[in-house]
């Protein structure tokens, strides 16, 4: 039998350890968890971008082609195997509040070594300096661009060396010379920059690896004031590439709990993350943990939360037309139509390359909290 005394130190610990369940229980109970709201504004952004990846070509004043990938003309000028006057036309489509932007640029590599019209105006090769990358050299285009169709042209000479083309000979049998090729004269996509939007004629889709696809086309529009919690790839920022700075006001009460915590709930679709909370930065969230204690930060009244959210260069340069969509190895045959070493599961005759266009989410994938 169990005696009085021992009983009695029972009852204790059993009373003790209930008391302190109903703290911990009361304790949860108490603890305010405010999620942040959906609307953001649009503090700051660096400038926005549309890649125009394809074009019409004509040879020596010869028929315009049809639209077509610039990365299949690359290949259709070193298959023609001599020299040759080549023309592009790219067109993109803009709204009439890109009429009197200030900041718009064209970007693209050595704009020297040729003459570029854009709508019948021809445009000086005298660039204002680099962005992105220090062979993007950026043309001013401000004035230039009219609501509706835009028409730019560039004209240059294609001239490989025999060098090139000896070898371009040789690596239909080897290999491995085509490995070693060395091509001093590239077309490539070309870039719109400045502060505008970038809206989608069609609707975005989901998949898998954080992939999102639409079919274009696309048109500058108005750079947008605020946006929602979510992917901003579908918001106006399709092919954007750098740190746009979000902020929203919180209301905390008067006699409210001001120890308190962050979490983002889920990773942001970011590179980098900062957040800022009344003007202090409270940390740089690269990986876990996706939270911060921001005790002694927050005040009764109005706060002021900022996050700068960083993105990569993916959705600038792609690969954007994959049949896989986002793909986690890449190599140069990534952007092109036949699989190469990167794509060894595919079959030899996949053509790799899809119309739709293929981006990854950018932004807050979740609502933010606070917890105090």
């Amino acid at each position: 039998m169990e005696s009085e005394e021992a009983a009695e130190g029972r009852e204790v610990v059993e009373s003790e350890e209930a008391a302190e369940g109903r703290e911990v229980v009361e304790s949860e109970e108490a603890a305010v968890v405010l999620e942040l709201g959906p609307e953001w504004m649009i503090a700051a952004a660096d400038l926005n971008s549309l890649t125009l990846d394809t074009a019409r070509m004509r040879l020596d004043g010869g028929e315009w082609s049809a639209q077509q990938p610039v990365i299949f003309i690359q290949e259709q000028l070193l298959a023609y195997g001599r020299a040759a006057a080549v023309e592009l036309e790219f067109r993109f489509q803009a709204d009439s509040s890109l009429l009197e932007m200030q900041e718009l640029y064209l970007a693209l590599e050595q704009p020297g070594d040729m003459k570029l019209t854009l709508n019948g105006q021809p445009l000086s090769p005298a660039d204002c300096g680099w962005w992105r990358d220090i062979s993007f050299r950026t043309l001013p285009i401000a004035g230039k661009v009219v609501a509706g169709e835009n028409i730019l042209q560039l004209s240059t000479r294609f001239s490989p060396s025999g060098e090139l083309l000896a070898k371009l000979e040789k690596a239909k049998q080897f290999e491995a010379e085509g490995n070693n090729l060395t091509i001093d004269q590239e077309f490539e996509s070309i870039y719109i920059v400045g502060a505008f939007g970038v809206e989608s004629a069609e609707p975005y889709t989901y998949g898998e690896r954080r992939a999102v696809f639409t079919e274009g086309p696309f048109k500058l529009t108005r750079l947008p004031e605020s946006v929602t919690t979510g992917d901003l790839v579908q918001q106006g920022f399709p092919f954007f590439a750098g740190t746009i700075t979000l902020e929203q006001n919180v209301h905390i009460n008067e006699g409210a709990a001001l120890q308190a915590s962050w979490s983002f709930q889920s990773p942001p679709d970011t590179i980098v993350s900062r957040l800022f909370i009344n003007g202090t930065e409270v940390r740089r969230f690269l990986w876990e943990p996706y939270t911060a204690d921001i005790s002694g930060l927050l005040h009764a009244g109005e706060n002021r939360i900022r996050l700068e959210l960083t993105g990569s260069c993916r959705n600038l340069l792609g690969p954007h037309h994959h049949i896989k969509g986002e793909v986690y190895k890449v190599g140069p045959d990534s952007f092109k139509d036949k699989p190469g070493w990167t794509d060894k599961d595919l079959e030899p005759d996949t053509h790799v390359y899809q119309d739709l266009y293929a981006f990854v989410r950018f932004g807050l994938s979740s609502a933010p909290v606070l917890r105090g």
